[in-house]
């Protein structure tokens, strides 16, 4: 049967970076393996990729797939107001419906930018109770605040323990005497560290209206950039300039869905950074796309090369010869001339790069270095099986491959192969005894 014709490629903004350089090594094996053969000239799948964000992007599609040229469908549209994507929303009156509002915050008066914090955090919770009923308070229940680090949000999570709820009886007992107080019953924690399966839970528990047990506060890291469409969300925090302008729309786009949101972003004054933001807030989000950054992809680089190109043509070897040529990864001759191969393809893949001609003379220098070292170690290697994904630890012999992350054996000298795009670091365990 042929191979796929078509790969639809979804939130392309996203890869970048050192994911962006990881999946460009891997791209070449995928392209490859995607032609179709069976016409008179090999013919490549045609790629549909789906972007938001975005600076640059033939220039990352360039990086990723090797495309020389990219087409933007559906194009812009004759006028800015109507882009086909997204109109501007005008009254019976022909005015402009008031969208998103942005409100920096900067308090130079408190000595710990925690301090604020509790300030702020507070008083948008307690002024909920001021709505007459449950459908005008539900939009705004909910604060969703969004964290740079899981640093920075577990010191925020400590502060819904004790200092905000404190904060908040005093301002009901000062301010609103005469409403219901409002207590803090769920605030929850949206991050990485969640396991895979309780994130369709978490984004259930905000979907949660007024008078079902809502969440109250909902502490996240940048897991909310992707994902999170629940329309009812309409107070967002943001602490500290996040790094890039494409991390801060993506963010603060969770909210404000169904009715105009508020975005209070927290600055922190002994942050260089923050304070220019700070102080040139009006003219920075007035023009917010203007300052997108282009997306960074470097595939064929030393650490990316290193750390994933012997993967590569091993995938290479694996997928393209017979059977009964792969049953043991011996360096023989038929095995090292596929992997010989695959370095060829990806030397091509450099040239058709628009690099300078230093540049693509360099990495394909690096390429040949870093192929040569692999092969030297493949020949010298005694493993016996091509990867072991929980390594025995009573065995004399090894694999070629073994997992990154995984406790091995100290005599193996096996390569690491690395199971995520983003992170193949090993782990460790610690271990604290008992001195008892």
């Amino acid at each position: 049967s042929p191979p796929p014709g078509m790969i639809i490629q979804d939130e392309l903004h996203l890869i970048s970076g050192p994911l962006g350089s990881m999946v460009g090594l891997y791209e070449m094996l995928i392209d490859e393996l995607c032609r179709d053969r069976f016409q008179e000239k090999a013919v490549k799948p045609k790629m549909i990729c789906a972007t938001a964000t975005t600076r640059a992007s033939s220039r990352q599609i360039r990086e990723l797939y090797a495309r020389s040229s990219a087409s933007i469908f559906p194009p812009p549209g004759l006028e800015a107001s109507d882009s086909f994507f997204a109109r501007y929303a005008y009254d019976s009156e022909g005015k402009l419906k008031p969208g998103r509002k942005y409100l920096g915050i900067m308090p130079l008066s408190y000595s710990s930018n925690l301090t604020a914090n509790v300030r702020v955090f507070s008083a948008s919770l307690v002024a909920v109770e001021d709505f007459e009923n449950d459908d005008e308070k539900d939009p705004w229940w909910t604060l969703l605040l969004f964290y740079n680090s899981l640093r920075e949000l577990g010191a925020g999570l400590t502060l819904f323990t004790a200092d905000i709820p404190e904060r908040m009886k005093n301002l009901h007992r000062k301010l609103m005497s005469g409403s219901r107080q409002r207590y803090l019953n769920n605030v929850m924690e949206l991050t990485g560290r969640l396991e895979s399966s309780d994130v369709p839970l978490a984004l259930d528990q905000l979907s949660r209206r007024v008078g079902n047990k809502p969440v109250d506060v909902c502490l996240a890291s940048n897991i909310i950039e992707v994902g999170v469409d629940v329309d009812r969300l309409s107070i967002m925090g943001v602490i500290g300039q996040p790094k890039g302008t494409a991390q801060y729309i993506q963010a603060t786009g969770r909210i404000g869905r169904r009715i105009p949101g508020a975005v209070l972003t927290l600055y922190n004054k002994s942050k260089a950074r923050d304070r220019s933001h700070y102080e040139h807030f009006q003219a920075y989000h007035s023009k917010l796309y203007a300052g997108v950054e282009p997306a960074s992809v470097t595939p064929f680089t030393v650490p990316v090369l290193e750390r994933a190109l012997h993967a590569v043509f091993c995938a290479w070897i694996l997928q393209t010869l017979p059977f009964d040529r792969i049953e043991e990864p011996s360096f023989s001759k038929i095995q090292e001339s596929a992997a010989r191969k695959a370095v060829k393809i990806l030397e091509k893949r450099i040239l058709s790069m628009n690099y300078t001609s230093q540049d693509k003379v360099r990495l394909i220098d690096d390429l040949n270095n870093i192929s040569e070292q692999r092969m030297e170690e493949w020949s010298e290697s005694t493993a016996d099986k091509w990867v072991v994904w929980f390594p025995p630890m009573d065995t004399g012999k090894e694999p070629l491959l073994s997992q990154s992350s995984a406790a091995r054996p100290s005599f193996w000298q096996s390569w690491d192969l690395p199971t995520s795009m983003r992170g193949v670091d090993a782990e460790c365990r610690p271990h604290i005894p008992n001195r008892i």
